[in-house]
């Protein structure tokens, strides 16, 4: 392929949190008075089924609700740990990826750059803005909230057509095999998998390219 963009994820791809959200949750269940009922991988998942909704914030709520009611918990409870969670998270306190503002700064000497992340301005903009994200893209899209959510190819079109480049013009980097890896295969565009810790061997959608971190990024085309 002739490489013309590259099209990143944000969330454990570029930036990760300095607090692990393991922590925030036990916080809010502390706060609320209560013995934890779901463990934060519980509430991944059950958030994916959520759907899209007006704020990330909002989701989080209805996901907390679900999660009370399916534990025979009145849903006020979700609801009021899902309001101590939102108080203890602080959406500014993230960090670069290991190898992430490197990558970034030597990619985009070469290629013009967006951002596709699953979720909306409230909680994602904080995280852009404390690392100085914004200037570095030419497009930043919020799927789930301007778009269908990844891995629907919508928000990687919409990245596309701002830049100009045809699919198989641009790569998708990300850490998610299911939102990023799929949703780029799914937009025509191949895609880069920054596995961290996970295995590749379980990958349904095989990436073209498997990074361990984007330390490595010198390995893309």
């Amino acid at each position: 392929m002739t490489l013309e963009a590259v099209v990143f994820d944000l969330d454990g791809t570029l930036c990760e949190r300095r607090r692990p959200g393991s922590e925030v949750l036990a916080v809010a269940f502390e706060a609320v008075g209560v013995e934890p009922f779901f463990t934060l991988d519980e509430y991944h998942a059950k958030l994916d089924a959520i759907g899209d909704t007006d704020s990330d914030v909002h989701r989080r709520v209805r996901c907390f609700e679900a999660l009370a009611t399916e534990r025979s918990r009145e849903p006020a409870v979700g609801r009021a740990v899902a309001e101590a969670y939102e108080t203890e998270r602080d959406y500014t306190d993230v960090r670069f990826c290991p190898g992430a503002e490197a990558a970034l700064a030597a990619l985009g000497e070469r290629y013009p750059l967006a951002l596709v992340t699953n979720g909306g301005p409230d909680t994602q903009r904080p995280k852009i803005g404390s690392l100085d994200l914004e200037s570095r893209f030419e497009e930043i899209v919020f799927a789930g909230h301007e778009t269908a959510a990844k891995p629907d190819p919508e928000p990687f079109e919409v990245a596309l057509d701002a830049l100009d480049i045809r699919p198989e013009e641009a790569i998708y980097v990300g850490n998610s095999l299911d939102h990023d890896i799929a949703g780029a295969h799914a937009a025509g565009m191949e895609a880069c998998w920054v596995r961290g810790d996970s295995d590749a061997a379980t990958a349904d959608d095989v990436p073209e390219y498997v990074l361990d971190s984007l330390a490595d990024y010198g390995e893309l085309p």
